[in-house]
């Protein structure tokens, strides 16, 4: 039997799928909880999804007892999730797919300073935008019971402020943009289905025996990874089977744009799904090294 691996639904397309078991990779998907067919509330929290796909291995090897290795993939917050499963059940490897080694808090705080800067402004806008993503902060830190009078006042001051606008709500900062305060207090919470915004993923990652392949996006509007990097730089000092790879020109979901006779279209990186199964069968790299930027393609 050939390897196994256990899939995330919410954060793997039909294509991926696919192009996985083409490779002669197995894949199991499933629907998150509350999602689809699967019944219960759709929640955010990444210890419930962890528990969910280690109930999926479970069954993976209860359909095919003779499967010889079992694995994680998560995409995107699953990349929060996947770590954690290695946690749970034995599994023989970890892939975070454009995800993060730093949490949420920092992911926001990236997010907005990402757009501020590429709205064209300078140093003195940033700072005042560090300072909007602090107030913020406080605000999902106390699971929205202290910060809003802060929020709110700054609002006021810089309510005409064109850097404002660059914000846009792909971060709860954003997102608390465009509600007022009584609106944010009366929906905020459920909207976060349990999402823990303090989480930090580095403790995990170092401490789970899994082998690791962190498939980062170098142009990710979504989840700005400079810090990733950085982390789990430091990280493979100590862990040699912790491998990262680099697809320059991706933005979120390992998508790259490309210009066509047709005008603008997208695909996936080049080689991303070649490189994925040969890591799973044979730990395979595409270099010697262990952290790797592909060449830009396009």
């Amino acid at each position: 039997m050939r390897p196994g691996r256990v899939v995330p639904a919410a954060f793997v397309t039909r294509r991926t799928r696919n192009a996985l078991a083409r490779r002669g990779i197995a894949v199991f998907v499933f629907d998150k909880r509350g999602t689809g067919a699967s019944a219960g509330t759709p929640t955010s929290d990444f210890y419930a999804r962890a528990r969910d796909t280690a109930a999926a291995i479970a069954e993976a090897r209860r359909l095919a007892p003779r499967i010889r290795r079992v694995g994680v993939i998560g995409g995107s917050q699953g990349g929060w999730v996947a770590p954690i499963v290695a946690t749970l059940v034995p599994v023989d490897f970890v892939i975070p797919a454009f995800a993060l080694a730093d949490g949420p808090i920092a992911q926001d705080k990236a997010l907005v300073e990402q757009q501020v800067r590429a709205g064209g402004f300078g140093e003195a806008e940033i700072l005042a935008a560090r300072e909007l993503a602090n107030i913020t902060e406080n605000i999902v830190r106390t699971e929205m019971r202290e910060g809003f009078s802060e929020l709110d006042t700054f609002k006021a001051k810089h309510a005409n402020a064109p850097w404002m606008k660059a914000i846009q709500p792909r971060s709860y900062t954003g997102l608390f943009l465009q509600f007022t305060t009584e609106q944010i207090r009366a929906i905020g919470p459920a909207a976060a289905q349990g999402l823990d915004f303090s989480y930090e993923p580095r403790p995990v990652i170092e401490a789970i025996k899994a082998r690791q392949l962190w498939l980062l996006a170098g142009a990710d509007r979504q989840a700005p990874n400079a810090e990733t990097r950085r982390i789990l730089r430091e990280i493979q000092g100590s862990r040699p089977n912790l491998a990262v790879i680099v697809f320059p020109g991706a933005d979120h979901g390992l998508v790259e744009r490309l210009k066509t006779a047709d005008g603008e279209n997208s695909a996936f990186s080049a080689g991303v799904f070649d490189i994925t199964a040969d890591w799973i069968r044979n730990g395979k790299l595409p270099a010697k090294e262990k952290f790797i930027t592909m060449p830009a393609t396009r």
